[in-house]
C-alpha cells in the first residue's frame, strides 16, 4: 500500500503515478500529534484517535506533488476502522 497524495492512502503502483487512478483509497481527515504529521502517517500510519474515511472503490487524482511509500505497519494501520465516534 502507498500513500498518494499527503491525506490518502490507497493501493498505489507504478501505474498510478503514471494514471492518476488508484483504488481503495481511504482518506486521513483527522491525524492526532502523536502520528507525527503526513510523514508519520506513511511511517506508522494512523493510531487512535485519527480520522480515517472509508474506503473509495476508486479515485483519480490530478497534480499530486507527493508520493510516500508506507511501511508494512503503516499499510496494516490504514486497514483498520479508525473513525472515532
Amino acid at each position: 500500500m502507498h500513500s498518494t497524495c499527503p491525506y490518502c492512502c490507497g493501493r498505489g503502483t507504478a501505474e498510478v503515478l503514471r494514471t492518476g487512478q488508484d483504488t481503495y483509497v481511504r482518506m486521513a481527515v483527522y491525524w492526532t500529534a502523536a502520528v507525527g504529521g503526513v510523514v508519520g502517517l506513511a511511517a506508522s500510519g494512523p493510531s487512535k484517535g485519527c480520522r480515517i474515511g472509508p474506503a473509495a472503490p476508486a479515485i483519480t487524482l490530478r497534480d499530486v506533488t507527493a508520493v510516500m511509500e508506507a511501511s508494512p505497519t503503516a499499510a496494516a494501520a490504514w486497514e483498520t476502522e479508525l473513525w472515532s465516534r
